[in-house]
């Protein structure tokens, strides 16, 4: 084990370890870890567990650790950490925390965290940080058990995508369920947009309360249905357990949706997680965000950064109204990158009115999914079935053979003496 000096050039020498990850332990949310002999038990026993994915192990404090690792190393040394976490508030006995800070993007933020360890701060500071700290698991530890005794089925929007191949005639391609955090997060009272940490942790919690959802409370069903995963939670290691309790047939219609947040994030775990859903048979879709996002995989689509998209059967790009802008030329440019991107696979999302409909049939977008797109949907729907009506009104008021009407109105003429 090093000291923090060490850990800081060791970072240096590899060059910012671009693609790699630094993360901070800190046992001190601990309760008894003052005790001498509980505070070298935790810490062995972590750098025992962590000596299996880095040689790279610091002390940067009596109660803090620091690992240097690669990308593909960092969900072991956090499932670690989790499993520790574990032990520790089973016992009730407080937290182990641990911050993930990838390299070379966080270098800086990782920099100052380890200059609040050893720097001897301002005793304010440390305490405020130290209840900060604490306030967050205490949130954390509630929004798992609401979440844990909530029905989630009344959280879950259901919102389709359409496929376009026939304008006139859209039919359902798939159905997207969602929770809005933002909703879950007023509903439960916890500020989540505000805290980072929080936030992310709240993501991993719901990917778990979603596929415990999938396995046990939803019916039979025909149509493809998609989900929003974390890598972190496609990486865990009970991932497979618990997608193979998922009914055959479901299985073979889920399709797991990952973020280009995810894949900026950390590159070599997104190419991971997008391999281990290949394994399993599942389906595939990325969230590319926009145009510019989507042309430089596609690209790079035989070069390790963009190799991932050949295991990708949905590619969304986000609809931006400032599309209506472009010139021809550039109109032209993005129906050859939908082409190339393949227009079986290419999805537009927040599609919220009919020009968006009408951009995405231009450049040769079939797929589509949001708000305006149900609407038009469900008034060309309701169009049909007003038209079906009359049709069927009208063919009631007509006579099964015309020849029987004949003598009725030689009958009434005569009465009438027409």
């Amino acid at each position: 084990m090093i000291g923090a000096h060490d850990f800081l050039k060791a970072i240096a020498d590899r060059g910012g370890v671009r693609g790699g990850s630094a993360i901070v332990v800190a046992f001190g949310g601990v309760q008894n870890v003052d005790d001498p002999t509980v505070a070298r038990a935790l810490l062995e026993h972590f750098e025992h567990v962590a000596s299996e994915a880095t040689a790279t192990i610091a002390r940067l404090s009596p109660h803090d650790l620091a690992c240097l690792c690669s990308a593909e190393q960092a969900p072991r040394l956090l499932a670690a950490v989790e499993e520790l976490n574990g032990l520790v508030t089973e016992q009730g006995l407080g937290s182990v925390r641990a911050d993930r800070y990838v390299l070379p993007r966080d270098g800086r933020a990782l920099a100052d965290r380890i200059r609040t360890i050893v720097g001897n701060p301002d005793p304010a500071r440390a305490a405020r940080l130290h209840r900060d700290r604490r306030d967050d698991l205490g949130l954390l530890l509630r929004m798992e058990q609401m979440l844990r005794q909530a029905d989630i089925s009344s959280l879950v929007h259901h919102q389709a995508i359409f496929d376009f191949s026939k304008p006139r005639a859209p039919v359902p391609f798939a159905l997207e369920l969602t929770v809005s955090l933002a909703f879950l997060a007023d509903r439960l009272g916890i500020p989540l947009a505000q805290n980072p940490w929080l936030f992310d942790k709240a993501t991993l919690l719901l990917d778990r309360r979603m596929l415990s959802h999938l396995v046990h409370d939803r019916g039979r069903h025909d149509e493809p249905y998609a989900i929003n995963l974390r890598v972190a939670s496609v990486l865990d290691p009970g991932f497979p357990d618990l997608i193979g309790r998922l009914a055959a047939r479901d299985h073979e219609t889920l399709i797991v949706e990952l973020s280009e947040a995810d894949r900026s994030t950390d590159p070599q775990a997104f190419a991971a997680a997008v391999r281990e859903l290949d394994r399993l048979g599942m389906h595939t879709a990325f969230h590319a965000g926009g145009w510019d996002s989507l042309g430089t995989l596609v690209a790079a689509e035989g070069e390790p950064a963009g190799r991932f998209l050949r295991h990708v059967d949905f590619l969304k790009v986000r609809w931006d109204p400032a599309d209506l802008e472009r010139p021809p030329a550039e109109v032209e440019a993005l129906a050859d990158l939908v082409r190339r991107a393949g227009t079986g696979r290419v999805v537009l999302e927040r599609a919220e009115t009919e020009v968006a409909i009408e951009f995405a049939l231009r450049v040769g977008i079939h797929l589509m999914q949001g708000f305006g797109v149900t609407d038009r949907v469900q008034a060309q729907r309701t169009k049909e079935r007003d038209r079906a009506a009359a049709r069927a009104r009208r063919a009631a008021r007509q006579p099964d053979d015309p020849a029987e009407e004949a003598p009725k109105r030689g009958i009434l003429r005569k009465m009438f003496r027409i």
